[in-house]
């Protein structure tokens, strides 16, 4: 049934997308995004992201997310070709320029955890930094897909400041008695809190983040025992522990990964994810080599176990 949803879909969104250079200027409807250099016109009834630098509307679960790097844009886009593009549905693949700066524009149709999404990803940048725009909605709101493209396509790069994303992260950990300290309050373009080690054995670092979209349509305990493989952060893995934890009053699981990291080196995942009513979640994610790695593990359960939403 989903394949053929997405079938239809796929002939529906196949319309002509434009692949020529777009010169945009600011109106009175352009919004600055937080911790990026671009503006655009979100949809209308769309929000500013809670935990995210971008739009969502929450409604649909639709979903505007921006990250900007300091990339080269050319190498930044090396992957956006269809061969590459694996698990992916592609529509179109169109390149051209916004202003002064180059563009790629993908349109894909992915199935992932039991749903179908429309992908509308757009690609700006030049020699020294790339913004990237994923624009998604559920086979089921497909009407949204022309709204999210054009959102897209009023997209710029603005030279002005970049605005603090801060006030982003609806959640507090405290580090006191761990001797982590906060590193960074954002990671490409989630809002995240980072904690890091510095001087410890085995280099300790522990990420937490909210999830950007709700996860309703798969059981907790198999999305949990999937979910890190995404991180990228542990390869050739073995699973150690996985238990139920309660943290906040919110329910959720607690598992031990140990493997390699991608140079090879023997390294360690303490993974905590807990699910609100809501079926959003708050995922941690500490990582220490081997050496020191108990000690570790026990700064990571100590400062998760300090969580609060605010």
């Amino acid at each position: 049934m989903r394949s053929t949803i997405a079938a239809a879909l796929f002939a529906i969104i196949s319309v002509t997308l434009s692949a020529q250079d777009l010169t945009i200027t600011e109106t009175e409807n352009h919004v600055k995004v937080t911790g990026t250099n671009l503006k655009m016109i979100p949809p209308k009834q769309f929000t500013k992201g809670e935990n995210f630098y971008g739009f969502q509307q929450l409604n649909t679960h639709s979903t505007i997310v921006v990250f900007q790097v300091k990339n080269n844009f050319t190498k930044q886009t090396e992957s956006f070709k269809a061969k590459h593009l694996t698990g992916f549905k592609v529509n179109n693949i169109r390149r051209f320029k916004i202003n002064e700066d180059s563009a790629v524009h993908v349109s894909v149709i992915q199935e992932w955890e039991g749903d179908v999404f429309c992908k509308e990803i757009l690609a700006i940048g030049n020699n020294s930094r790339t913004v990237v725009i994923n624009a998604a909605c559920i086979v089921e709101h497909k009407h949204m897909v022309q709204e999210l493209r054009s959102a897209l396509f009023s997209s710029f790069i603005d030279g002005g400041e970049i605005e603090s994303a801060i006030g982003l992260v609806d959640f507090t950990l405290d580090c006191t008695n761990t001797d982590m300290e906060l590193y960074k309050k954002a990671t490409k373009g989630l809002a995240a809190l980072v904690y890091s080690g510095s001087g410890i054995k085995g280099n300790p670092m522990l990420i937490a983040t909210k999830s950007v979209t709700a996860i309703n349509n798969v059981d907790h305990k198999t999305f949990v025992k999937e979910s890190y493989k995404d991180l990228n952060l542990v390869h050739n893995e073995t699973l150690v522990s996985f238990n139920e934890i309660v943290i906040a009053g919110l329910k959720g699981y607690e598992s031990i990964i140990t493997g390699v990291d991608k140079n090879g080196g023997k390294v360690t995942l303490y993974r905590v994810i807990v699910f609100t009513p809501n079926n959003y979640y708050y995922s941690f994610a500490g990582i220490t080599r081997t050496d020191g790695k108990e000690e570790n593990i026990e700064r990571f359960k100590k400062l998760v176990k300090t969580f609060k939403q605010r």
